[in-house]
């Protein structure tokens, strides 16, 4: 059982299953959600403050103006998205286990930080499917009802992000209807045990 803090990037393309993924780690392992922030509106049923902060653009410029973001990225060319410093320095503080739900290039941001606490703690997994083909699928199988062009951004964004998989600690394949099979491999890697 893994008893330090541990700052665990979940990252992967868009429909791999990273949200599920990271529920069933807080539920099942004891980890906390490391809430971001987002220029984009809420979905329905997302809770401010809960699932993001649900910010304008204007203060995500603030936020970045005074440093306040460990990591940002703009996601498919529209919304922006960061993780809060202080989140991170938190939960390092209160010995908590933090799953980060963050892009690519994330990741080297939070790999690179001049805290070496947080690199300390980084553990990294590229979340990917068998196949572009299965992604598709994927994509294509949600209730989402997203146009056919916000398809093929995910896609050629998900080809860019799978060619970067080897700059994670590990790569887990997420197998259509083996999603236990993933979490317990996460889970194994990070040296954690159920809590419930």
């Amino acid at each position: 059982m893994n008893k330090e803090p541990l700052l665990l990037v979940l990252a992967g393309p868009s429909g791999i299953g990273k949200s599920t993924i990271y529920k069933i780690l807080c539920e099942k392992y004891g980890f906390e959600l490391s809430v971001s922030a987002t220029t984009r509106s809420p979905r329905h049923g997302e809770i401010n403050g809960v699932h993001y902060y649900f910010i304008t653009e204007k203060e995500f410029d603030e936020k970045i103006k005074h440093g306040d973001f460990i990591e940002w990225a703009l996601v498919h060319g529209k919304y922006r998205y960061g993780t809060l410093l202080e989140t991170i320095e938190s939960a390092l503080k209160k010995n908590k286990h933090l799953v980060l739900e963050i892009e690519v290039q994330g990741h080297q941001a939070l790999r690179n930080h001049p805290n070496p606490l947080i690199r300390k703690y980084l553990k990294s997994i590229f979340l990917r499917p068998e196949s572009i083909e299965d992604l598709e699928k994927r994509l294509r199988a949600r209730k989402d009802d997203v146009p056919e062009e916000v398809i093929q951004t995910r896609l050629r964004t998900a080809k860019e992000e799978m060619a970067r998989e080897s700059e994670f600690d590990k790569v887990v394949v997420n197998r259509d209807g083996k999603l236990d099979e993933a979490v317990r491999e996460i889970a194994e890697f990070v040296h954690m045990a159920p809590v419930k």
